[in-house]
C-alpha cells in the first residue's frame, strides 16, 4: 500500500508527489478553498519493456 493520504491534498506544494508504488500525485496549483487541484497518474510495466 502507498503512502499518500487524502489529508495531503490540503497540504501538498506544487509538483510530482510519488506514493512510492507507482501512484503519482501531479500538484498544478491551489483551488480558492486552498486544495490542491491536478491530476493522478499511475505509472506501471508491462512484460518489463
Amino acid at each position: 500500500m502507498g503512502r499518500l493520504a487524502s489529508n495531503i491534498l490540503g497540504t501538498v506544494g506544487v509538483g510530482k508527489h510519488s506514493d512510492g508504488a507507482g501512484l503519482y500525485l501531479l500538484v498544478t496549483g491551489h483551488n480558492d478553498k486552498g486544495r490542491a487541484k491536478g491530476s493522478w497518474i499511475f505509472r506501471y510495466t508491462y512484460l518489463k519493456q
